[in-house]
């Protein structure tokens, strides 16, 4: 029996949620960053809350290539407002402004 997509992505957002809350652990991004190429290797989808909160977690540790990486696999359709501003800061804030702009220009 094979497994539900969805259901594979809710249980992936559980497990990334668990991660970011664990106190114990000393490099949260390092280890989700392990867990997204996991997801990537196995194929499992990302939904847009794992997407954001991936990108929140690699935008505040100054992880711009992870970032990138999230938003160029969440599939265009399922990006929001809301997410694309927070990859936006990030990309500003970090000095990526030729990649900020190419974001910009795909929403028009």
């Amino acid at each position: 029996m094979s497994a539900n997509p969805s259901s594979l992505s809710f249980t992936f957002q559980a497990i990334l949620e668990q991660a970011m809350r664990d106190e114990q652990e000393v490099d949260v991004p390092s280890k989700l960053s392990e867990r997204f190429c996991f997801a990537k290797e196995w194929k499992i989808s990302l939904s847009i809350n794992v997407a954001t909160l991936l990108i929140r977690c690699f935008g505040r540790a100054k992880m711009l290539e992870e970032a990138i990486s999230v938003y160029k696999e969440l599939d265009p359709d399922s990006r929001n407002m809301s997410m694309v501003n927070l990859f936006l800061d990030y990309l500003l804030r970090g000095g990526n402004i030729d990649r900020g702009f190419k974001v910009l220009d795909e929403m028009g």
